[in-house]
C-alpha cells in the first residue's frame, strides 16, 4: 500500500522518506508563474513574493489530472493507495482525487485498484499527523481497511488551533472573509482560529497584551478531556514562538509525541509571519510512535 498526501500535510522530507510517502503536486501562482511546492520553498521567499507580486499569490492544489497520472504511475507496483488529504473546505485536493478515481476506474487495467480517500478536516500539522499514524500502521501490517477506519477516527479525536498575527493573507487569499470584520480592531485584538467540520472559524479573542500561547494551549485542553496526546506545532517564521507554545502544550498536556516544524508555505501564505498553530490528537492505541524530526 502506498500512502499519498497534498503539500499543505507539511510532512517533513525526512518522514516522507523514513515511511515512503508520496506528496501529490501542489504549486504556488505569482502572477502566473507556478512554483511546485514539493521543491521546497523557503517561507521568507513567502514573504517576498506578497511584498512585490501584483497580485496576492494563489495555491493552486492537485488537478484531476495530475492525480490520474499519479495514480497510473503507483498502479505499476501497487494495487492499494491510500490518500489523506487537508480539508477539502480549504483545498481542492480532495474532490480532485474522486474525480480522478473516476477517471481511472473506466480503464479495465485499473479495475482492481483500491484507492481510498480520508479527509483529515484540517490543514498542516492537523493533516500531518494522522499520514504519520498511517504511516506507522502501514509498517505494522495493518490492511487499508483497518488503517483508513483508524485514521478516520484520528482525525475526528484531534482540535487544531492557529493564533494569527496579521490577518491580511487570510483576507487577500479569501479563506477567512468573515475575519473582514476584526480588521479595524487589529491593533487591540488578534484571532484565535479553529477548525470546525473542516472550516475555519474564530473562536476566541487574544489581546495583544496576553500571551497568545498561553491562550492557544488551554483553548486546546479545554476542547480535549484527556492527557496523553500526539501535538504539532508549526510557527510561521518564528522559532522562539513556537518553543513557547510547545511549553505550554507541556504545561496542560503529557505529550507523547510531538511533530514541531516551520509552517508548510502553502498555509504560510495565508497566515503570515508570527502565526502559531497547534494540533493535539489523544494519543492512538496500538501503533508505534514515529520518528524524531531531525534537528535544524
Amino acid at each position: 500500500m502506498r500512502i499519498v498526501t497534498n503539500q499543505g500535510s507539511n510532512i517533513h522530507p525526512a518522514m516522507a522518506a523514513e515511511y515512503d510517502l508520496v506528496l501529490a503536486p501542489q504549486d504556488i501562482d505569482v502572477d502566473s508563474i507556478q512554483y511546485d511546492t514539493r521543491a521546497g520553498i523557503d517561507l521568507d521567499q513567502v514573504d517576498r513574493w506578497v511584498d512585490t507580486a501584483e497580485s496576492h499569490p494563489v495555491v493552486l492544489g492537485s488537478s484531476a489530472t495530475q492525480l490520474v497520472q499519479l495514480m497510473v504511475e503507483l498502479a505499476k507496483v501497487e494495487r492499494e493507495i491510500l490518500f489523506i488529504t487537508s480539508s477539502r473546505k480549504i483545498i481542492g485536493t480532495h474532490d480532485a482525487v474522486q474525480n480522478a478515481t473516476r477517471a481511472l476506474r473506466q480503464d479495465r487495467r485499473y479495475a482492481d485498484l483500491d484507492i481510498r480517500i480520508v479527509d483529515t478536516g484540517m490543514t498542516d500539522v492537523g493533516a500531518a499527523l494522522p499520514v504519520l499514524v498511517a504511516a506507522e500502521a502501514n509498517r505494522a501490517g495493518e490492511s487499508l481497511d483497518q488503517i483508513e477506519a483508524r485514521v478516520a477516527d484520528f482525525c475526528r479525536s484531534g482540535r487544531m488551533s492557529v493564533y494569527v498575527e496579521n490577518l491580511d493573507g487570510l483576507v487577500k487569499g479569501g479563506r477567512a472573509s468573515f475575519l473582514r470584520s476584526w480588521m479595524a480592531n487589529i491593533l487591540r485584538v488578534r484571532p484565535l482560529l479553529d477548525f470546525d467540520d473542516g472550516e475555519l472559524h474564530a473562536s476566541a479573542r487574544v489581546a495583544v497584551a496576553e500571551d497568545e500561547c498561553r491562550a492557544l494551549a488551554e483553548r486546546m485542553a479545554s476542547e480535549l478531556s484527556c492527557k496523553q496526546v500526539w501535538a504539532g506545532v508549526a510557527h510561521g517564521n518564528d522559532p522562539e514562538r513556537g518553543e513557547r507554545l510547545l511549553s505550554a502544550l507541556r504545561e496542560v498536556f503529557d505529550l507523547d509525541y510531538v511533530y514541531a516544524l516551520p509552517i508548510s508555505p502553502s498555509i504560510y501564505l495565508h497566515v503570515s509571519a508570527g502565526s502559531v498553530g497547534a494540533a493535539v490528537f489523544p494519543t492512538p492505541d496500538g501503533v508505534g510512535k514515529p520518528i524524531d524530526l531531525p534537528r535544524g
